[in-house]
């Protein structure tokens, strides 16, 4: 019998999904020890590629939208020169291209095309991007470890440029970031005032420098922002670090904000950092390019007085179609979430994703019989989001089994197919 919980909403019941029904679909592996080897792109578009780098196998390379809860899968050799550290999706690519492949430790000696596997540049690479006209840019460091862009049209040879440490209003670069093509950086002028600006050629075929965004003071809010993330949505484009957020909107950037968090998500809206306090209360700051506006889901409001059972023991967050998103798993009562608009997320139900608990019975003499198990069957979990929907990858004993959430809070085992 389902223990009924009003206060929280949804109980477990017969028609909750088991671990033992979510195995029965396809997996993104049959390895359930890589899920921390199943990355995304660098910074998060409205599309969600992902790579599953087997170890010594082929690189199975997927794409999910959210449209559909269908994952499409196809395996590419892995490259001849293959190398221990691995392979991530390091770059950003547009929608209904396929994602850049970075080869070597934290992706930075060989770029490969995720189109069919080929090479396309060795390059320390700090980042690269697939047009949707299929040309790419990669921006990196050459053998002389100068500052290069690399750009290649489809069909012709890559073209390398190395960028000015002189710009050409005399002051000296300081720090540039690759955003979806665009050249974005910090200059220094010789009053040690820095200028946030965008890299454009200039007719000559060098390469000018256009300040698009904020003035700040030295050592202030204009100082250059390493450590980047990123997001972009339809409208929106924001990067931040662990303390301070510019929005982009259009052409131009905002002045930094102040914010905190570990987490950078787009939404049409805004931006918005996720992250967590010290005693475990989930928030998200939404922002736009004036100020942004907290919201807190403390660890009371999702365990509502039954700690013993619902008791969280690990909370992902993400923000979908402008609503926060929350997926944890419990005690004794399975992985939940709650998805709400946020001023509304600490009073939200619940909602039951997947019974970690149910499975085959341990007794000997009761082959064939559920019960609760003595363990949780599920290994791990993890939450990927893009502004139109997430993923949540579980791993268990057979596999890594992903799960969709779409924007209205429903959720499905995701189907896997692999192209032949």
């Amino acid at each position: 019998t389902a223990l009924a919980l009003p206060e929280v909403g949804n109980a477990i019941s017969a028609s909750t999904l088991t671990v033992l029904l979510l195995e029965q679909s396809t997996a993104l592996t049959t390895d359930s020890t890589i899920l921390h080897r199943i990355g995304t792109e660098r910074f998060a578009n409205v599309h969600m590629p992902l790579l599953v780098d087997e170890h010594n196998q082929s690189l199975r390379l997927c794409m999910a939208v959210a449209e559909s809860p269908v994952i499409k899968c196809k395996d590419l050799p892995r490259p001849k020169d293959s190398v221990a550290e691995g392979y991530v999706l390091g770059g950003t690519s547009d929608v209904g291209r396929e994602p850049l492949i970075f080869a070597g430790k934290s992706g930075i000696n060989a770029v490969y095309d995720g189109k069919d596997g080929r090479l396309i540049a060795r390059i320390d690479s700090e980042g690269g991007h697939v047009r949707a006209d299929g040309s790419v840019v990669l921006l990196g460091s050459d053998e002389k470890r100068s500052l290069v862009i690399v750009n290649k049209k489809p069909g012709e040879d890559a073209v390398s440029t190395k960028l000015p440490v002189k710009l050409d209003d005399g002051s000296t670069l300081a720090l540039v970031h690759l955003l979806w093509g665009d050249l974005v950086g910090w200059s220094l002028d010789k009053s040690a005032s820095y200028h946030l600006g965008r890299f454009l050629p200039n007719a000559d075929s060098n390469i000018g420098y256009a300040k698009v965004g904020f003035e700040g003071a030295p050592g202030q809010y204009g100082a250059p922002m390493s450590g980047l993330d990123a997001c972009r949505a339809t409208s929106i484009t924001a990067m931040a670090n662990s303390h301070r957020l510019v929005v982009r909107s259009g052409a131009t950037f905002s002045a930094p904000l102040e914010v905190s968090g570990t987490q950078l998500a787009c939404g049409e809206k805004g931006a918005v950092m996720l992250g967590a306090t010290y005693n475990q209360t989930s928030y998200a700051s939404r922002c736009d390019s004036n100020a942004c506006t907290t919201f807190n889901v403390g660890e009371k409001d999702l365990t509502r007085g039954y700690e013993d059972i619902l008791k969280s023991t690990s909370v992902f967050r993400g923000w979908v179609s402008e609503k926060f998103l929350l997926v944890w798993s419990t005690a004794r009562l399975g992985v939940r979430y709650r998805l709400a608009v946020p001023d509304q997320i600490a009073a939200a139900p619940d909602q039951i994703l997947l019974d970690d608990w149910l499975g085959p019975s341990e007794k000997p003499n009761e082959a064939g019989k559920s019960e609760m198990r003595s363990e949780s069957m599920m290994v791990d979990f993890r939450v990927l989001s893009r502004p139109g929907f997430a993923l949540v990858l579980v791993a268990t004993k057979k596999g890594i089994f992903p799960i969709y959430i779409n924007g209205k809070g429903e959720s499905l085992p995701a189907k896997v197919e692999v192209s032949k």
